[in-house]
């Protein structure tokens, strides 16, 4: 094969991939995504949807987690506090090492937006 044709079939190549790439489904998230010693968040119940983790404090979760917490997963070893609003505002919920609710219920859900280890001043309610 000539060299102009070698360039031809590769570039061929690269463009279905990258069209395959850009049609294939986003993948689910799944609680065996959540690392060892984090805390981890997702957007629907049973750890499914949009996903979160973190080791260390998050003032904000960003857009795509803002108020979407349904269900989590506390894989660290020690106690997460989750917070109302950004910068640890409003409302705290501690959650126990290890804790995990595939559904956090009607009350709480979908208003997570911060989230820091360690154990909050006044918790509404501790989770274990």
């Amino acid at each position: 094969m000539n060299k102009m044709r070698m360039l031809a079939v590769g570039a061929a190549l690269l463009t279905t991939a990258g069209i395959g790439a850009i049609n294939a489904p986003a993948a689910s998230a799944h609680y065996s995504q959540c690392p060892n010693y984090d805390f981890c968040i997702w957007d629907h119940s049973n750890y499914e949807g949009a996903f979160m983790h973190s080791r260390g404090p998050v003032d904000k979760v960003g857009d795509r987690m803002n108020d979407r917490m349904t269900s989590f997963w506390n894989r660290s070893q020690g106690w997460f506090s989750i917070f109302e609003h950004d910068r640890f505002g409003g409302y705290c919920i501690e959650i126990g090492p290890g804790a995990s609710r595939a559904n956090i219920g009607n009350r709480f859900n979908d208003q997570l937006t911060s989230f820091w280890p360690g154990r909050c001043t006044n918790p509404v309610e501790i989770w274990r």
